[in-house]
Formats: C-alpha cells, structure tokens, sequence
C-alpha cells in the first residue's frame, strides 16, 4: 500500500518514468466526466508505457519508506470481494439502486438506471448500468475479463465496457 501526496508522486514519476508522465499528462487533457468517474483519453493514455508504479516510481525514489501495517486491507478486486466487504440485508444481499429482490441471497446488485427485479436466485452479481448489464455468479467473476475481451473481439457495437466493481454505496 502507498501513501503519498499526489504532488509528490507526480514530481517522482516526472524525474524517475518521463514518457510515463507526459503520456499521463497527454490522457488528462481530454478527459469525459461519466457518473462519479473521470475517463481519461483512452488513445492518449494507451500510448504509456504499460508499467506498475512498483517499478516505475517506488524501487527508485529516494523519498520511500516502509512500515508495517496490519490494516485488514482488501484491494476490492472482484465483485465477490465488494460484496464481502459491503454492508448487506437480512438476507445477505448488497443492493444499490432501485432493486426489488423477493426470495433473494448472498447477491450483490447494482442498479444505475433502471428497475433491477429478481426472485428466487442465490450467490449472483448483477449490475445494470447504461450500456449494459452483467450477471454473473460470485464463483464465476473472475472470468469477467475473459468476457470483456471477447465483446471487444467480436466487435460489439456497444463500447464493450462491462462493469466492474467500484463501491458500497
């Protein structure tokens, strides 16, 4: 885990990862505002360098210094993992949106635009937002990536864009 101020960190990838910078700098020049997110200029941002921050920043900056920390920390990877870390019904459900859910468990469900109805299911994500709509079941979402890449490869005429997990509420 990394705690910076952002000044900072941007002063460091400036003298340790340039074109990484730049690129970055190039992406937010052009940037669409889309519910609570920012997205950057995807071709802009497509031509840096794919590195992790570990290696272009952390493993050279003299400004670093590490602790322990025991924090009960979860990176919210998966919609399994929202949904672990959510605040959930009597029925073991975190719902967001207009959701009605009758004889619904163990789900995690995400309403951005419209009525999201269930009955009768049991461990399942489902997330509606304006382009499209995921249903998965909580042992399956790691193929949600797979599934990603074969929408744009089939060339979908939607933006290929399935949700993924951003938080509680």
């Amino acid at each position: 885990m990394f705690l910076f101020l952002a000044k900072t960190y941007l002063e460091e990838l400036q003298k340790h990862a340039p074109e990484v910078h730049e690129a970055c700098g190039k992406a937010m020049k052009t940037t669409t505002k889309d519910l609570d997110f920012i997205r950057l200029d995807k071709k802009a941002f497509e031509l840096s360098l794919s590195i992790s921050m570990d290696y272009a920043v952390m493993e050279k900056t003299n400004l670093a210094s590490v602790v322990p920390l025991d924090a009960g920390w979860s990176d919210i990877g998966s919609w399994t993992a929202l949904w672990e870390a959510c605040e959930k019904d009597k029925e073991k459900n975190s719902i967001v949106g207009d959701v009605k859910a009758m004889s619904t468990e163990y789900c995690l469900i995400r309403a951005e635009n419209k009525l999201v109805a269930t009955i009768g299911i049991k461990n399942l994500v489902i997330v509606e937002t304006k382009d499209a709509v995921l249903v998965a079941h909580k042992d399956q979402v790691q193929k949600i990536r797979d599934l990603v890449e074969d929408i744009k490869s089939s060339g979908h005429n939607r933006r290929g864009r399935v949700p993924g997990p951003t938080r509680c509420h």
